[in-house]
């Protein structure tokens, strides 16, 4: 089983795409609000939809400097925007956000972006 929680439109279509072209079947749960449909910092440009794949996590999307931060928070789903709003509006660049998009199985260290 997976259980998955998509942030943005292309992580859903990259993730349903991954389930169908696997030569196995698995069940799938898949847990996101459309109120996150709505939200424009969760669209996807057409790249991401053609190029990309579904990412498992995704790392901090703003530019760290990586010996300045002090604080990684780990998320997911609508929670992560609520965050970046609140650290962007209170201007701290001392806490990296990133996305947990695949909550069972638990990514392990191969999965992971580098």
């Amino acid at each position: 089983m997976q259980v998955c929680v998509p942030s943005n439109a292309a992580q859903i279509f990259h993730l349903l795409r991954r389930q169908m072209l696997r030569p196995f079947r698995k069940p799938l749960v898949v847990m996101s609000p459309k109120s996150l449909l709505r939200k424009k910092e969760a669209a996807s440009s057409i790249q991401d939809l053609a190029n990309g794949s579904f990412q498992t996590v995704i790392p901090e999307v703003d530019a760290l400097d990586a010996k300045d931060v002090k604080r990684v928070v780990a998320c997911c789903g609508k929670v992560y925007y609520d965050l970046l709003a609140s650290r962007r509006e209170r201007r701290l660049d001392n806490i990296a956000i990133i996305r947990v998009e695949q909550l069972y199985p638990f990514p392990t260290s191969s999965s992971l972006p580098r």
